[in-house]
């Protein structure tokens, strides 16, 4: 079974937010998101802390108004897909977005020190879900898993050397 973890930008030019993301962090893309296919229709599906918590919806929707940018593909067992994906995902549905996480980052960026505040709460961004799911993986993640940025995500992708499918 694959697991699909990308990375993508608005097709707005309304959406601000996407806008701010990516140039802060100088990078074409400004959210992360997990992509596989559901197990009992095949439908790929994207997991997601966004709209002010963690969802999934249908791929097909999912582009309609993201412009995918970069993709990065874990093969796993379907034992460990059930596991680990399927139960973390399912768990881990209306988690609240983390918008105090975000500030965070932002003073983490501009002061250069971390508030360990954020790490007793239990909120979601998009890079965070997903490096959660790296996490279980076995993957090294920052301790400080609050202030991972898509950016951070994607170098942990790279340091443990998956591939690159988009």
């Amino acid at each position: 079974m694959d697991l699909i973890i990308g990375f993508s930008k608005a097709r707005s030019p309304w959406k601000i937010g996407s806008k701010v993301i990516a140039l802060s962090e100088d990078r074409e893309y400004s959210h992360a998101y997990i992509r596989f296919p559901h197990p009992s229709t095949g439908s790929h599906m994207v997991a997601q802390a966004s709209n002010g918590m963690v969802n999934m919806e249908n791929y097909q929707y999912f582009i309609v108004n993201n412009v995918i940018v970069k993709e990065y593909k874990i093969t796993c067992s379907d034992v460990m897909f059930n596991q680990i994906v399927l139960r973390y995902v399912t768990e881990s549905l209306g988690k609240p977005y983390g918008y105090m996480d975000l500030i965070l980052i932002a003073i983490k960026k501009a002061f250069h020190f971390e508030i360990k505040l954020a790490d007793i709460m239990d909120f979601a961004i998009c890079s965070q879900f997903a490096a959660s799911i790296c996490q279980l993986f076995g993957m090294k993640v920052s301790d400080a898993i609050n202030y991972v940025t898509p950016s951070d995500l994607e170098t942990i992708l790279i340091n443990n050397n998956i591939p690159r499918y988009v």
